[in-house]
């Protein structure tokens, strides 16, 4: 597990944190008016989800790489490229 993490633990860069600053609506702009891709916003959330994990063992699944390619399939629509992290409740 913490291999699948390693490429998204290094330190918080400032594209990164402005990224995970904008709102939902915000990033779907971004996203729809080609100022930001799909997967560099994926990226930035995935870095910041490992950071969250390493610290608090938060995830009990890491689906990033499948993430990443419909990441990169994204094409256009109003939500299309905002990440979301579901929490099951058992």
């Amino acid at each position: 597990r913490d291999r699948l993490l390693q490429p998204f633990l290094a330190e918080e860069d400032a594209e990164e944190k402005e990224i995970t600053c904008l709102s939902i609506a915000e990033l779907s702009r971004a996203i729809r008016e080609g100022q930001l891709t799909a997967e560099a916003v994926f990226n930035a959330y995935c870095c910041a989800a490992a950071r969250a994990h390493a610290q608090t063992n938060c995830l009990t699944e890491f689906l990033f790489s499948q993430g990443l390619e419909a990441a990169k399939a994204v094409k256009q629509g109003e939500l299309c490229g905002v990440p979301i992290s579901l929490k099951d409740h058992i």
